[in-house]
């Protein structure tokens, strides 16, 4: 099988590298509880992940309960900067991808915030592979939009062209596309490969170490 020539690759972090489900759940019940608001399942609180902090809120507040809004984000942002690494658990072959791939250009695009990606990129010994991080508070928007794609490409100094973005998220498949970058659908985040397929991403992988299959 033939490989696609790439010069970068860009990765989202939760769904795509770690499961962080746990304590996102963790974190974001104890803000809700503070608030008088029943507690979330890590069921439901995976469906609200992966539009930023105020999206997940919205969703888990619900439209009638909207007026905790701004004080829930801000207690999960206090709480979860000291618990985000409690029970992260980082993805099967993860580590040998990236050290793969360490002969290119690697940047971490995530609608996390940038200051939580990098605990947990510390914690997981990985923040070395990883030169360039947007987070979803980086610059003034965030995926689906192709600003933060084009930004880490600017300072990778790669063409756009030749980078793929590797994510589970439909975010990530239309801000590449946006971008004008090759884009990878992963199946086993927190999104269903189905959910993806519509996407029609260039490839749609059930698991991450397939990356070294279709990309040189």
């Amino acid at each position: 099988m033939d490989t696609t020539p790439v010069s970068a690759l860009l990765f989202d972090l939760d769904g795509t590298l770690v499961d962080t489900r746990r304590d996102i759940t963790d974190s974001l019940n104890e803000a809700l509880s503070r608030v008088g608001r029943p507690p979330r399942t890590i069921d439901e609180v995976t469906t609200f992940i992966g539009d930023g902090v105020r999206e997940l809120f919205s969703k888990a507040l619900g439209p009638g309960h909207l007026e905790h809004l701004d004080r829930c984000c801000d207690l999960f942002i206090r709480h979860y900067s000291q618990h985000c690494a409690d029970h992260v658990i980082l993805y099967p072959g993860v580590t040998d991808v990236l050290a793969h791939f360490s002969h290119k250009r690697l940047a971490m695009v995530t609608n996390k915030p940038e200051h939580h990606s990098r605990l947990i990129l510390k914690a997981l010994k990985l923040e070395s592979f990883f030169p360039v991080l947007i987070g979803g508070d980086t610059l003034p928007e965030r995926k689906p939009s192709p600003l933060p794609l084009l930004k880490a490409a600017e300072q990778l100094r790669v063409d756009p062209a030749r980078t793929v973005m590797v994510g589970d998220n439909t975010g990530d498949i239309s801000a590449a596309r946006a971008a004008g970058m090759i884009s990878c659908g992963l199946t086993y985040g927190y999104r269903s490969g189905h959910d993806l397929s519509l996407e029609k991403p260039d490839f749609l992988l059930d698991h991450l170490t397939e990356l070294r299959r279709v990309l040189s």
